[in-house]
């Protein structure tokens, strides 16, 4: 249990439209052949903001220009530093945001904030 239980006014701002969380795990080695695994799309409990300009220009130098999310959310969320190495992507209506930067607050606030841009692909 967290010091501050934030989950259900991160959920209680939910936006209308669903918020999905798409995660592509690692590719597995099978008899020394990589094997593409299949991503998987859930549906996060998430509010959606604007990123600021602000805090879109301490991002790596080409993803300044991109538009950005903030997306609170009480589901893990992990960024390209995660263990497999590949970030999730976060769909909110209809458009791909990849994950750049989270801050797990889940020890004391039981939610994680993240900092998302949208794919140019």
């Amino acid at each position: 249990m967290s010091t501050f239980d934030l989950s259900s006014v991160i959920t209680s701002f939910a936006p209308d439209d669903p918020v999905y969380r798409v995660r592509r795990p690692a590719p597995a080695v099978v008899a020394g052949v990589v094997q593409d695994v299949a991503e998987t799309t859930t549906e996060i409990a998430a509010t959606v903001q604007p990123a600021s300009g602000a805090e879109l220009r301490l991002l790596d130098e080409g993803y300044v220009d991109h538009e950005g999310l903030y997306v609170f959310t009480v589901d893990e969320v992990l960024t390209q530093n995660g263990p497999r190495g590949v970030p999730d992507k976060v769909v909110f209506k209809g458009i791909t945001y990849t994950v750049l930067k989270c801050d797990d607050y889940s020890e004391t606030g039981n939610y994680w904030r993240t900092t998302c841009v949208k794919d140019l692909r």
